[in-house]
């Protein structure tokens, strides 16, 4: 469940912000992948059919030959389909893989931006000395800070790679992320990834086979990217962005956060409308650990809990996660989310059917939040929906 929107006219905070414009990449990768990544993987198929059935003849003759041999026509229609045909969809895969990390890179060029706008002294002391032929093309005091703050951020993100930015998020900016936990290594895989797409074609190196090859592939071999990956990935990365920066918003912004500007909310709804389970646990742990507001709080706590439930934990398992909150001045529609979650079916349409009258719920909502998803196959719950829209 989502968060309820409140009615407010205050623009976004820059953490707010970041995050819209980087979900709003994530989205576009998405559909990319949905549907141009689909594309090419039918294009690849239609193309290599002809060649892959040709094939298939020759291996289907009684006295299978110790190596096939092509005659001048059929080699020259091989050469000319690899030629002008290289697979679209690996491609594809490697150039989608580069520009999602590169999404990724952006969120902490201008999260450090931000960062040392606002504590120009934590500058690294090689970084804050301007050359006489860089300080001819400066005019202002303002200029030389915004050129010594881009110059370290382009230091950042070439220096030892991703690495040296959690390296940076502990020192400088007191966010902790644990270097041990299955998400970072796989999103050190994945840059990994995507340096050797950039700079090695793809291909494995020692580093690569040494630390994730599992005896699967040697170095110079391609690495193989699927759609599958790909979509993982992609999970991957929104996971990963929208954890650091809830973290640096609780961290680093200056007095009470909006309610609306708190981002776990629509990450840990969205992830969990993917069915992406994995990643809601850092996210509830966050939410208990302090820094957001009461009723985002309890928010979460829900979403992870539709979780467990959906992975088929119990009702008493659930109950104890639930107990580290006080409800008692929960509004309807999360006393409404609990129920569902206790298994109180009975409760649970009875505040569904005060939530309806009193007009408090929307149509939209009664369709997106994923708390229905308990009882969308129902047809009580399916006579309510029908009346609902009409």
């Amino acid at each position: 469940m989502p968060q309820k929107p409140t009615k407010t006219k205050s623009p976004p905070d820059f953490f707010r912000k970041l995050f819209d414009i980087f979900g709003n990449n994530i989205s576009l990768h998405e559909v990319s992948i949905g549907t141009i990544g689909s594309y090419a993987v039918r294009y690849d198929r239609a193309v290599f059919k002809g060649l892959v059935g040709m094939l298939e003849k020759k291996f289907k003759v009684r006295e299978k030959p110790k190596k096939i041999t092509l005659s001048d026509y059929e080699a020259r229609m091989f050469a000319d389909a690899f030629k002008k045909h290289p697979k679209q969809g690996e491609l594809f895969a490697r150039n989608t893989l580069v520009s999602m990390v590169s999404t990724l890179d952006t969120l902490f060029s201008k999260l450090f931006e931000y960062y040392y706008t606002e504590h120009p002294s934590k500058l690294s002391i090689e970084n804050k000395q301007i050359t006489f032929s860089e300080l001819k093309s400066i005019k202002k005091i303002e200029e030389a800070q915004k050129f010594l703050i881009s110059r370290e951020v382009e230091i950042l993100l070439l220096k030892n790679g991703f690495k040296e930015r959690l390296k940076i998020l502990k020192e400088d900016l007191g966010i902790s992320i644990p270097e041990d936990s299955q998400h970072i290594k796989d999103i050190k895989k994945l840059v990994k990834i995507r340096n050797l797409i950039v700079h090695n074609e793809g291909r494995a190196d020692e580093e690569f086979v040494s630390l994730y090859g599992d005896g699967k592939i040697k170095k110079g071999e391609l690495i193989k990217v699927g759609q599958k990956y790909l979509a993982d990935a992609l999970n991957l990365v929104y996971f990963v962005g929208s954890y650091i920066l809830q973290i640096a918003q609780i961290k680093l912004s200056s007095g009470q956060i909006k309610t609306e500007d708190f981002i776990l909310n629509d990450a840990t709804h969205l992830l969990l409308k993917k069915e992406q389970y994995t990643f809601l646990r850092p996210m509830y742990e966050v939410a208990i650990g302090g820094g957001l507001d009461d009723l985002n709080q309890k928010m979460i706590v829900i979403n992870y809990c539709i979780g467990l439930k959906r992975q088929g934990k119990t009702a008493e398992h659930i109950g104890k996660v639930l107990e580290v909150e006080d409800w008692s001045s929960a509004p309807d529609y999360v006393e409404m989310a609990l129920e569902a979650l206790r298994g109180n079916e009975d409760n649970f349409y009875v505040i569904l059917n005060k939530l309806i009258k009193n007009k408090t719920i929307s149509k939209d909502e009664l369709s997106e939040w994923e708390i229905f998803c308990f009882y969308k196959k129902k047809p009580k719950f399916k006579i309510i929906q029908k009346k609902l829209l009409g």
